[in-house]
């Protein structure tokens, strides 16, 4: 239970806001049917492929069979169908957005899903929902590595 004043730590802030934006009332058709899939949200690879290329630094280039976008690294790649793509967030991140939105983001079944990788199904995402999901990816692609000493 929260009380005023109490101090929220960053992860649960994170939750909130998530789904805030993802629940805000619009309309009657604002919150997700029984299948899980906001009929309003529906974006495609034309979308992601857009606000991915309007990160700064960004470049898109084939990898395999799939499209993919990088700044310093990969960040996302789209599939050969268009209707997912992979997106690398830290642990951290991929259990939020996995708990949070379960329609939209589940972990890579495989090494990579344990590093961070994360398959968002576009149609289950709102355009500001991808936005977001994307610019969260981005940050850690055009971050400096840095070294330990």
């Amino acid at each position: 239970m929260l009380l005023p004043g109490m101090p929220v730590s960053p992860l649960f802030r994170q939750i909130i806001d998530f789904r805030l934006t993802r629940y805000r009332r619009k309309g009657p058709s604002s919150r997700p049917r029984r299948s899980g899939i906001n009929c309003a949200a529906m974006t495609n690879a034309a979308d992601l492929a857009r606000l991915a290329l309007a990160l700064p630094g960004v470049e898109d280039y084939p990898h395999f069979d799939r499209r993919a976008f990088k700044a310093r690294i990969t960040f996302a790649t789209l599939a050969p169908d268009g209707l997912t793509a992979n997106l690398k967030f830290s642990p951290d991140e991929q259990m939020l957005k996995c708990a949070v939105a379960a329609d939209a983001f589940a972990p890579l079944d495989n090494a990579w899903g344990r590093r961070g990788w994360t398959r968002a199904t576009l149609a289950a995402l709102s355009e500001t929902e991808l936005a977001a999901a994307l610019e969260t990816a981005w940050r850690h692609a055009s971050a400096p590595k840095t070294r330990a000493r």
